[in-house]
């Protein structure tokens, strides 16, 4: 039986997905569009914040 927080699927989907925003954000930034930037910058952003909310929950269930 899993325990609930471990490490999971989308866990490890999320973490693989920030990597690949992040290196394209590299090749977003040469095309200096804002339009396209910005939304990409929040997604990243809104990823990045549910990574740190599930490590957080990961932590607290070990302790």
């Amino acid at each position: 039986m899993k325990k609930k927080g471990e490490l999971d699927i989308t866990f490890i989907m999320s973490t693989v997905l920030n990597i690949l925003f992040l290196a394209g954000l590299t090749f977003l930034v040469q095309s200096e569009n804002l339009y396209i930037l910005i939304p990409y910058t929040i997604l990243i952003f809104i990823n990045a914040v549910y990574l740190v909310v599930k490590a957080m929950n990961i932590t607290k269930n070990r302790a």
